[in-house]
């Protein structure tokens, strides 16, 4: 009965925040605040956060509870053994001037069981190494489909919504409102599959970038490990991220990166995974590579919320939270994200779309374990390797091994010393 005399009128509120000025809604919260009508603060509020999941479509409720959508929806048993029920994986992507490194990546894929891949492509149209003119026969094919993402640059998105502010680097709590275009089109296709779920298949999904292949080791598919852990409870796959440094490449070789690149990391601090659809419940801002299956408000009393920091190393071969740790033998990712010693300090001067500068450390010693095992979905014609079934390890060869790490140490002291005496005439 209050409401029509009071000074700031719920009226007003709604009609701030309905016109998108949520600046004015802000303000008159603060006035309220310090006034008689502290009882319609509560209304506001209220109002606001409808406003907030009709905008975000529902993201932040089922992030914040754990309510996952796709099981409102018809999906298939997750303890189905029936090899009538297929799982189905999707990988969402995107890429800027990839050239043939896309064509490989898509292939390698396609060879360890992926059904379907969306790319997003945000090379400039007229600009070569675009997607479309090298992956024709893959997008006839019908296994990928590729769009344009080049309207979305140094944008980010509110609430996830089509709404957008200039990218930036926002302070850390208004950072868990803001959505890089990365995010927005893995959240856009997790939204499109939850309407194509149904009882004959589960629907796996992953973002993968294009310098990371999924290499699953031992002699069991990639479908035979999800189906083993989604009858086991698993509603997640979790696989460490084991990155590939510059191999003693001072310039970038021509070739495979699959047969370029053999030295990486011992323990690696990153991780990625797949996700059942019907299952994800969101994705945390600022955690581009992982799709959540559980509510961050239960993640933060038990303190399992990860992000990006791999944690396997505690539960190996276990399923934690209906999250499966996959180990080492079973499935990794591998990341090739440096590519040579010239990449390396390229890319080390380029600032972030937000405006931050990450530092590359060029010349780590961390690389120096010998790791193939991913050769062995090198295609019979691409290489001395004959696919699966006779695929020879050269890193088992220690003479070999202790080769391949001496010379590339013999480059990395090279370009420490060549960056020191660059950095050192700079300076004069």
């Amino acid at each position: 009965r209050r409401l029509p005399s009071m000074k700031c009128s719920l009226r007003e509120a709604t009609g701030a925040v309905g016109r998108e000025a949520t600046f004015q809604a802000l303000q008159w919260l603060s006035s309220c605040l310090t006034s008689t009508c502290r009882c319609q603060v509560v209304w506001v509020c209220i109002i606001m956060l409808i406003f907030i999941h009709n905008l975000s479509s529902g993201l932040y409720l089922f992030y914040l509870t754990g309510i996952a959508p796709g099981e409102m929806r018809s999906h298939a048993d997750y303890s189905a053994t029936n090899p009538m029920v297929a799982d189905y994986i999707v990988l969402v992507s995107m890429g800027k001037k990839e050239g043939l490194v896309l064509r490989e990546w898509v292939s390698h894929h396609k060879s360890i069981g992926v059904d379907h891949i969306v790319f997003y492509d945000d090379t400039p149209k007229g600009e070569d190494g675009g997607a479309l003119p090298l992956l024709q026969d893959y997008v006839n094919s019908g296994f990928l489909e590729v769009h344009d993402a080049t309207h979305w640059d140094n944008r980010s998105f509110i609430f996830s919504s089509d709404i957008t502010f200039p990218q930036r680097e926002y302070h850390e709590f208004e950072q868990q409102f803001f959505y890089d275009k990365q995010q927005k089109m893995q959240i856009d296709t997790w939204r499109r599959y939850q309407k194509e779920l149904n009882p004959k298949r589960h629907i796996w999904l992953a973002q993968v970038d294009v310098d990371e292949m999924y290499n699953p080791p031992r002699n069991e598919s990639l479908k035979d490990l999800l189906q083993r852990v989604r009858v086991q409870g698993a509603r997640s796959v979790r696989a460490v991220k084991l990155e590939f440094g510059p191999n003693g490449h001072t310039d970038p070789p021509y070739g495979d990166l699959r047969l370029n690149y053999i030295l990486r990391e011992d323990v690696g601090s990153k991780h990625t995974g797949l996700a059942l659809v019907s299952a994800i419940t969101g994705m945390a801002s600022g955690c581009p590579h992982v799709y959540v299956t559980n509510s961050f408000i239960a993640d933060l009393f038990r303190g399992s919320h990860e992000c990006n920091d791999w944690h396997g190393e505690k539960y190996p071969g276990k399923i934690r939270y209906g999250v499966y740790y996959a180990r080492k033998e079973e499935l990794t990712m591998n990341h090739y994200q440096t590519k040579s010693y010239k990449e390396c300090y390229h890319r080390s001067s380029i600032p972030h779309p937000d405006g931050r500068q990450i530092s590359r450390h060029c010349t780590d010693p961390k690389y120096n374990v010998c790791d193939d095992t991913i050769q062995r979905y090198v295609h019979p014609g691409d290489s001395i390797f004959l696919g699966n079934q006779h695929f020879l390890s050269r890193c088992a060869n220690s003479a070999y091994r202790e080769t391949v790490l001496a010379k590339a140490e013999a480059v990395r002291q090279l370009m420490i010393d060549r960056h020191a005496k660059h950095t050192q005439s700079e300076s004069i």
